[in-house]
This record gives C-alpha cells, sequence and structure tokens, in this order.
C-alpha cells in the first residue's frame, strides 16, 4: 500500500487532550463563580449577570469537542 492510501490512524493522546480542555472549561468556570462570589462581598453589584450566555457557550463546544475527538 502507497503510505497516502492507509486509512488515517486515530492519534491515542486526542482523547487525553479534549478531556484536560474540557477540565480547564470547568476550572475556570468554578474560579469565575468563586470571584462573582468575592465581588458580591464587596458590595459590587451583579458583574456577571451578562455571562450566561457565553458560560453556556463554552461549556457546549468543549462538550463537543470532548465527544468528537474521544469518540475516535
Amino acid at each position: 500500500m502507497i503510505p497516502a492510501a492507509r486509512p488515517a490512524q486515530p492519534r491515542p493522546w486526542s482523547g487525553v487532550v479534549a478531556w484536560a480542555l474540557w477540565a480547564l472549561v470547568v476550572l475556570g468556570l468554578a474560579a469565575g463563580f468563586w470571584l462573582e462570589g468575592l465581588l458580591r462581598r464587596a458590595g459590587r453589584s451583579d458583574p456577571l449577570n451578562t455571562a450566561v450566555g457565553p458560560v453556556v457557550a463554552t461549556v457546549s463546544a468543549a462538550t463537543v469537542v470532548v465527544d468528537k475527538l474521544s469518540s475516535r
């Protein structure tokens, strides 16, 4: 077989990278909620009320990446 004609082999580390990305997203969300709590205790108004949409989009995108790369 010609090297170009071989079927592509999945990379074994792609699932690990995807899960690491997802873990970083979740840790980033936890840090955001922790900082929001600190800002509320400091007397600031709700600074992250408008961040619901981007949070949902980020978690959804990271979950899709994990699903796609883990299933290979």
